[in-house]
């Protein structure tokens, strides 16, 4: 059987009891690093097993890839790992309700509190912050229209360095009164940049702190692109 044609069973066999390929995405928390590892494992050709890994965690948008990679090995078999790419703390399950993937592309969780995230790994030059100003500002606004079909109003946007890489954080108020924040981290090590966001009621501190706690679970970019 194609691997193409695997990736609900493999879905099935770390855990979810869903019935279609869709909703076999659908879950109550992040897998592991290691449950990823030990689905694909079921391969017995070794060079089958790897592109397994590939497959599952491959950066696909709209049907394109975002580009040739690696997956890089975590610091701890019990990091969560995203299949867009992104390496969680584990902790960050406890304030999981719902998780949903797609193809590669990005991961949305449903967390307490009525906070909503989502984070995927890239190349680092999908993203231009060369400029202050009109530009940077072009990009945010591109970046909220993606995420949310709220009329919106821009409230705070920082752009600062990271290794000499540039490091963006934004947040914004919709007209549901919700607020919608964002950060973009390189990651040179691996050659990836990380995009984060969330959104979360306006007169809510638990919500507040549960999107905090989202963006301090990031661990980096599972995929080096090469």
């Amino acid at each position: 059987m194609r691997i193409a044609t695997k990736l609900l069973l493999l879905l099935l066999a770390v855990g979810t009891t869903a019935t279609s390929a869709s909703a076999a995405q659908i879950r109550d928390r992040l897998y592991s690093a290691k449950e990823w590892r030990d689905a694909c494992n079921r391969y017995e050709a070794e060079h089958t097993r790897t592109r397994c890994m590939t497959e599952l965690h491959k950066p696909m948008f709209h049907g394109r890839s975002l580009g040739n990679f690696q997956l890089v090995e975590p610091s701890s078999p019990e990091k969560l790992q995203s299949r867009s790419g992104i390496y969680f703390s584990p902790s960050l399950n406890a304030r999981i309700l719902q998780v949903r993937e797609d193809t590669g592309a990005k991961t949305r969780l449903d967390l307490e509190n009525d906070t909503h995230c989502q984070a995927y790994s890239s190349l680092p030059d999908l993203i231009d912050t060369s400029e202050r100003g009109p530009g940077v500002k072009r990009l945010v606004h591109a970046w909220i229209q993606e995420y949310t079909d709220d009329r919106y109003a821009v409230q705070g946007l920082k752009l600062t360095r990271q290794a000499i890489r540039p490091k963006l954080a934004f947040h914004a108020i919709t007209e549901r009164r919700r607020i919608v924040t964002g950060e973009y981290r390189p990651d040179g090590r691996n050659n990836a940049g990380i995009f984060a966001t969330c959104d979360y009621p306006s007169d809510s501190e638990e919500a507040r702190l549960t999107a905090e706690s989202f963006f301090q679970s990031l661990e980096g970019s599972a995929r080096r692109f090469i």
